[in-house]
């Protein structure tokens, strides 16, 4: 119980020293494409300021932007940023580079994860998110480090 009192306090008393500006995150894991449904941004953003949340965090998936080889689609993110701010949302931005384009996994098949039987795994689409892409491509390989760290 001490624990809790002291975490609590830290937690109420913190802010005061840090002045002002200081913003304490309250909110949410907003937007993995296409989840929510786009019909439901604009609500979702005013119900969320309206509740005191001032933070959303989205999921930036690399097969959602990476449409083409150089080609990229920010339309939906765009948007998610001018909802963000209008409500006077911040945003925290997860980038999932572990979510790789159709494309790539064309391209370079030679960097796919294997099976404990040797197979290939091939690309897929995860519980919370439409775009595909799961589990992505290996990292380890030279290939993908460098697509990635340019992507």
């Amino acid at each position: 119980m001490k624990a809790f009192v002291r975490i609590l306090s830290a937690l109420l008393v913190t802010p005061l020293l840090w002045g002002a500006d200081a913003v304490f995150p309250y909110g949410a894991v907003y937007f993995r494409k296409s989840n929510p449904p786009e019909q439901d941004w604009a609500r979702d953003h005013q119900t969320a300021a309206r509740i005191g949340m001032n933070t959303f965090r989205h999921c930036f998936m690399w097969s959602a932007i990476e449409v083409g080889p150089g080609k990229y689609d920010w339309r939906d993110y765009d948007r998610m940023m001018d909802l963000a701010a209008q409500n006077g949302i911040k945003v925290m931005i997860a980038e999932l580079v572990t979510a790789a384009p159709e494309w790539a996994f064309d391209k370079y098949p030679h960097a796919r994860y294997q099976g404990s039987d040797g197979a290939p795994v091939h690309s897929g689409i995860s519980g919370s998110s439409a775009a595909g892409g799961f589990p992505g491509l290996c990292l380890d390989n030279e290939d993908m480090r460098a697509l990635t760290e340019n992507s």
